[in-house]
Order: C-alpha cells, then sequence, then structure tokens
C-alpha cells in the first residue's frame, strides 16, 4: 500500500510542476504582452553605454524620441548600481532585450524555488517532493508574478535575491549569502531592512560589510561614466520626485504607508520608515537569537529571521503589488511553525496576499482613486496582520510562558 501511494504523491508533485512550467512558459518565454516599464531599465543603459547620464534630463528627452506610441519615460530612480544589467541588456535591440529579460526572470523563479526548496529539506529532512511542487507553483501563480513579467518590472530578481539568502543562511553558504544580499541592494528599501537585520548577528556582519562593498562597487562605473557629483546629486533629485508621481502615491502603494494614508489623511515620509524597519527587524532578529526559541544558527532559525525580514519589508517599505512575489518564500515558514491559531492567520493573510486582487474585486474592498493593483487595501492588511502575528508567535508566547512560570 505504501509503495502506490508514494507514486500517487511523486505523481501528482511532477504534474504540478508540469502545469506551473507550462503557465511560466507562457508568461514568460512566448509571451507577446506589451511591456510597461521594462523600457526604463533597457534605455538608461542605452544612455549609459553612449556616455550619458540617465540621471539627467535627457532620460526624459532622448526616451521620448525613441518610444513615441507608448507611456512616457519620466525619470530614471533605481540606484548606480544597476548599471551593470541594464548596460547589458542595452546591447540588444529592445524586443530582443524584453524577451531575455522575461526568460532570465523565468530562470530566477524556477532556481530560487530549487534552493527554497533545498532549504526548507535541510530544515525537515523527510519533507516530500510535493511540498517543492507547491512552493514552485506558488511562486509561478502568485498574483505578482505574471504582472511582473508582464510589465518587465525587476521584483522577481529581488524574489531571487532571497531565495539566495534563504538559502545561503540555512546551508551556510557564504556566497549565496552576500548574492542575496548584494541583489536585494537593487530595491534598497527592502536591501537595507535584510542589512540591519543581519548585522546584529555577530558571525554574519562580515559577509554583510562585503555584500555592501560589492554594492559600491557595482556603482563605480555610473560614476566614471557620468561624474561622481552628476551621478550622486543627479540621484538624489531624481529620489525627490518620486514620491511626487501618482503611480508612487500612498494609495497606490502597499504597507503601512497607504493603511496610515487611508485612516488619518497623512503621508509617512519614506527613508525614515525604512530605517525604522530595519531597525524593528533587527530587533526581532535580535530577539530570536537569544530567546533560543529555534536553536542559533539551524536551518529553522534561519527560516524564521528571513521570515521577519520579508514581513517587515512588505508591511515598512512602500511597495507595489508586484513587488510583492518577495513574499513567496514564506511558505517555507509553514512547514516548519508549529501547528497552531498564529500559523492558522499566517496562511490566511498569505492566501490574501496570493490573489489580493481577484479578491479586491470580489468584495469591493478597495479605493476608486487607486490607478491599478487595486488589492493594495489587502495586501497592507494582510502584510500587517501577518507580521503582528509573527511577532506574537517569536516573543508574545515566550513572554506569556515566563509570565506564567512567575506565578506562585
Amino acid at each position: 500500500m505504501k509503495m502506490p501511494m508514494r507514486y500517487f504523491s511523486m505523481g501528482g508533485a511532477f504534474a504540478l510542476i508540469g502545469v506551473a512550467l507550462f503557465y511560466l512558459a507562457q508568461k514568460s518565454i512566448f509571451s507577446a504582452d506589451p511591456e510597461v516599464d521594462f523600457k526604463y531599465l533597457w534605455f538608461a543603459g542605452e544612455l549609459w553605454n553612449a556616455g550619458i547620464n540617465p540621471y539627467s534630463e535627457a532620460f526624459s528627452q532622448e526616451g521620448a524620441k525613441v518610444f513615441t506610441n507608448t507611456n512616457a519615460l519620466n525619470s530614471w530612480l533605481y540606484p548606480p548600481n544597476w548599471w551593470a544589467i541594464s548596460a547589458f541588456l542595452a546591447l540588444f535591440d529592445f524586443a530582443e532585450a524584453t524577451w531575455l529579460w522575461r526568460t532570465l526572470n523565468a530562470t530566477f523563479i524556477i532556481v530560487g524555488s530549487f534552493l527554497l526548496f533545498r532549504a526548507l529539506k535541510l530544515a525537515r529532512p523527510k519533507t516530500p517532493l510535493w511540498a517543492g511542487a507547491l512552493i514552485f507553483f506558488f511562486a509561478v501563480t502568485f498574483q505578482a508574478t505574471p504582472m511582473t513579467l508582464a510589465m518587465g518590472q525587476t521584483s522577481i530578481l529581488i524574489f531571487f535575491g532571497v531565495c539566495c539568502l534563504t538559502y545561503g543562511l540555512s546551508l551556510k553558504r557564504p556566497a549565496f549569502e552576500i548574492l542575496g544580499l548584494v541583489l536585494l541592494m537593487f530595491k534598497p528599501h527592502i536591501g537595507i531592512i535584510a542589512f540591519f537585520a543581519l548585522f546584529v548577528l555577530p558571525q554574519h556582519r562580515r559577509n554583510v560589510l562585503i555584500a555592501g562593498t560589492i554594492t559600491g562597487v557595482l556603482c563605480v562605473p555610473a560614476l566614471f561614466i557620468a561624474g561622481i557629483g552628476p551621478t550622486v546629486f543627479g540621484f538624489l533629485e531624481q529620489l525627490t520626485t518620486y514620491s511626487a508621481l501618482e503611480v508612487n502615491s500612498p494609495v497606490n502603494s502597499t504597507g503601512l504607508g497607504h493603511l496610515v494614508f487611508e485612516l488619518l489623511s497623512l503621508k509617512l515620509p519614506t527613508i525614515p520608515l525604512v530605517f525604522a524597519g530595519g531597525i524593528a527587524a533587527a530587533g526581532i532578529v535580535l530577539f530570536l537569537h537569544r530567546s533560543q526559541k529555534t536553536p542559533r544558527g539551524t536551518p529553522e532559525f534561519y527560516i524564521y529571521v528571513m521570515s521577519a525580514i520579508i514581513l517587515m519589508a512588505i508591511t515598512v517599505a512602500p511597495l507595489h503589488s508586484y513587488d510583492l512575489i518577495i513574499s513567496v518564500p514564506l511558505i517555507v515558514l509553514f512547514f516548519i511553525h508549529p501547528k497552531n491559531i498564529a500559523l492558522a492567520f499566517l496562511c490566511l493573510g498569505y492566501v490574501l496576499l496570493y490573489r489580493a486582487g481577484n479578491l479586491a474585486k470580489i468584495t469591493g474592498f478597495y479605493d476608486e482613486a487607486v490607478l491599478f493593483n487595486i488589492g493594495s487595501h489587502l495586501e497592507s492588511l494582510a502584510g500587517a496582520m501577518m507580521l503582528a502575528v509573527f511577532i506574537y508567535s517569536v516573543s508574545g508566547a515566550i513572554f506569556l510562558e515566563r509570565l506564567m512560570a512567575r506565578k506562585p
């Protein structure tokens, strides 16, 4: 009886993987969807390759000449460490580069899902194959994935960074840990939180510093092309316009800033909010380190650490719906978390994040002023709820246990 059940389980796992691969291929390699945001990434490389500063007015002026029948290029808001990727993609014509970027992103999803499964297998050696198939299926079908692939956004690269970091920490592979941190710094408001969280662990400070150094080195070519002053001050000047763009307003973003704006009509400043999130994440990780909820240095410990980083990022950092693909690795936590009410709420939040846009349409729970990504309400609430439940599960329960133990 055991053998047929085993084969049935494996067959189901391979079927799920096959369905996910087919769906992923349709949304990437064979996709004919018009991109929306990839032109920003590609055109910045075009300017850098031509020796022009993309942080100047040339970005919008020259971009208007190249892209005439599509959305206009406003400004280049990504940091200078994007030079290598942008310049490489700009070596191809736009259509080829778009296909290449989507194909690379599909590869990141496949490899990233495998890395997550390997980390889970180390924490729970008896984890069946269907668990890996489920991780991959969620990574492919998560609402943010087809959205990111179609738009040509950069969020899947950040997802891959989270996977590399989870794998590197769990299996004690410094190269993957450093790679993960470097990739996360392509979106600094996520990378900063990870840097803060890991820096409080003495055994990881060296890798954090190495990753920071590599990030700085990646910026050097851009600084050399346009000069340090024009690049640095141009980038900072462009950042001041970030919140002014309607697409980046609190209504169209997710997280704490979205909730505060909807409830109190107040705009929270992005930079202080991100650093506060980094400090808070560091506090949670330090508590995990000292409380011994899970033994230090074990794969389970690092899965909790990565969950803290992810939940803090999706709750505090101002993101968009397509950025929430970084939530996918949280599924690994569910396999090692105690089976209790906290896990039930964490799973509920995950389901809300999985298809927030569809649920918002069904329930009508969204702001009519939103330009796109109508799931922002649900995504912001789900992230906040999951973070609160996670903090309780790692600290509140221990506090109550100690409190009860003191009673006579």
